[in-house]
Parts: structure tokens; C-alpha cells; sequence
């Protein structure tokens, strides 16, 4: 995977002064909220609390393709880990309650991303909305003994939307910075049982940066 990142680094300055391609760079990303654990297994329950704390962290490369005065066409690659974060409480001989721990089972994964933009430029600023179809691949699973039932099957293809809105700023005549809010609903879910299933929803903030065509924008 190492290999292929490197490899798409290298190619993407090719194009920049195409005439169909805008820019290219780099992005990382962070959840704020995630939800959509539904009380998928009764007995997970009763020895964890019932939601866990789901948390995403990403970093990829995007690019713009076909730009016009108000729109454009981005593409997304991330490589991403998320965690879920089980919670239980503590307790010493005598069953007095001393305190809480917790257990992870962690997933990574390949999410790809087409996302049409409408975009307002002022100046050296871009305000733009876009959204679009994501797909995400998990290539490796470290889970814990007590959710094996759950996690280990658990589908490995995942299809959603990137939905968001953001604001990109010109800081020299080929670089800009960008600041995104989306949101990642899943459109299949995770996992589905008898009790309940799993749909993730992910909120979050991108930030990013990268080298554009001014003569394309």
C-alpha cells in the first residue's frame, strides 16, 4: 500500500496543468461524533455500557478534476483507522466499584470517494458544498475476544455518502488551504442480528492543502 501511495504522489504533478485538472493534495481527517451502534448482540450489553465511543482518523490524497467558475469533481482516497471503545466498570473482592476501563477493537481500511462541488470564489476564497458516493475497504481487523461474534462478521465492503461543506483560501499564486465539516452516513450496514445492527455515522473536519492551476480555477 506503501508503494501505491508513493506512486499516485508522483503522478499527480503530471497533470496539473491539464486543462481538465485542478489541483491535487493532501488531507487528514478526524470524527467530532459517530453513531450507529443499535444493540447488535444482548450479551455485549450486559457487561459493557451500551454504546460505544466510535472514533475515525484518517489521511489521504484528493484531486479536482474539471473545474469551472462554480463547479468541479473531487476525488478522494484515505487510508483510515477506526476504533470502537467499549467501556465496563471495575471492581475489587468485594464488589465495590473502583473505577472503569476499557476495551478497543480496531479496524483500517480503504475509502474512496466522488464527489461532485458547487463552489463561490471571492478573491482568494472558495466557499463550496459537495457530496457524492464512498466506498470503503477493510483490509485488517484487531478485535477483542468478548466481540468476535460481532466483528468478525461483519461485512468488509461498506458503501455511503461524503456530504459536507467547506473553505478553501489561495496563501501564494499554486498552493491553497482547506478546511471541510462533512458527514458520512453508511448506506448498508456493518452488521445486522436478530437484536439490532450496526449503520455507521460518521461527523467530522478535514483539514488539507496542496498545489492548484491558477489558470484553472
Amino acid at each position: 500500500m506503501r508503494k501505491l501511495f508513493l506512486f499516485l504522489l508522483l503522478l499527480l504533478p503530471l497533470t496539473l496543468h491539464s486543462q481538465a485538472f485542478k489541483g491535487f493534495g493532501l488531507k487528514i481527517n478526524f470524527t467530532t461524533s459517530q453513531y450507529g451502534w443499535k444493540n447488535p448482540d444482548t450479551a455485549v450489553s450486559r457487561f459493557y455500557k451500551s454504546s460505544p465511543d466510535i472514533k475515525t482518523l484518517g489521511f489521504g490524497l484528493y484531486g479536482e478534476l474539471f473545474s469551472k467558475k462554480n463547479f468541479s469533481i473531487m476525488t478522494n482516497v484515505y487510508y483510515r483507522s477506526r476504533e470502537f471503545i467499549f467501556k465496563y466498570d471495575k471492581y475489587d473482592v468485594n464488589m465495590n466499584k473502583i473505577g472503569e476501563a476499557d476495551v478497543k477493537n480496531s479496524f483500517s481500511f480503504i475509502s474512496f470517494a466522488l464527489t461532485p462541488k458547487a463552489k463561490l470564489n471571492y478573491k482568494k476564497i472558495s466557499f463550496y458544498v459537495f457530496g457524492g458516493p464512498r466506498f470503503d475497504f477493510i483490509f485488517h481487523k484487531n478485535i477483542d475476544k468478548d466481540f468476535e461474534n460481532i466483528f468478525f462478521k461483519s461485512k468488509d465492503i461498506l458503501y455511503g455518502l461524503s456530504l459536507g461543506l467547506g473553505t478553501s483560501i489561495n496563501i501564494s499564486k499554486e498552493f491553497n488551504l482547506l478546511l471541510d465539516f462533512y458527514f458520512n452516513p453508511d448506506i448498508n450496514k456493518t452488521y445486522n442480528s436478530p437484536t439490532g445492527y450496526i449503520r455507521n455515522n460518521e461527523l467530522g473536519i478535514i483539514f488539507g492543502g496542496g498545489i492548484f492551476n491558477p489558470k484553472n480555477r
